[in-house]
C-alpha cells in the first residue's frame, strides 16, 4: 500500500486518474477478449449513438433525429 502511495506521489498522479486509467485498461482487455471470442466488432452507429449522448447530456441539445438518419428520433 505505501508502494502505490509513494508511486502516486512521485509521477504525480491522482487517485481518480488512475481509477480512470484502471477502468479504460479493463474495458480494452474486454473488448480485446470478445473479439478474440468471435464478438461482432464495434461500428460507427455505436459511435454515433455516444456522439448523440454526449451532446444532450452536456450541451442541452435536443435533436429530432439520429445523426445520419432522417427517421427514427432519440426523443
Amino acid at each position: 500500500m505505501d508502494l502505490i502511495r509513494i508511486l502516486l506521489k512521485r509521477f504525480r498522479i491522482h487517485p481518480y486518474e488512475l481509477c480512470m486509467f484502471v477502468v479504460v485498461a479493463l474495458a480494452t482487455i474486454v473488448r480485446f477478449v470478445l473479439i478474440a471470442n468471435n464478438w461482432p466488432v464495434t461500428n460507427s452507429d455505436e459511435g454515433n449513438m455516444g456522439l448523440l449522448a454526449m451532446h444532450v447530456a452536456y450541451r442541452g441539445e435536443l435533436p429530432i433525429f439520429f445523426y445520419g438518419l432522417p427517421y427514427m428520433g432519440p426523443l
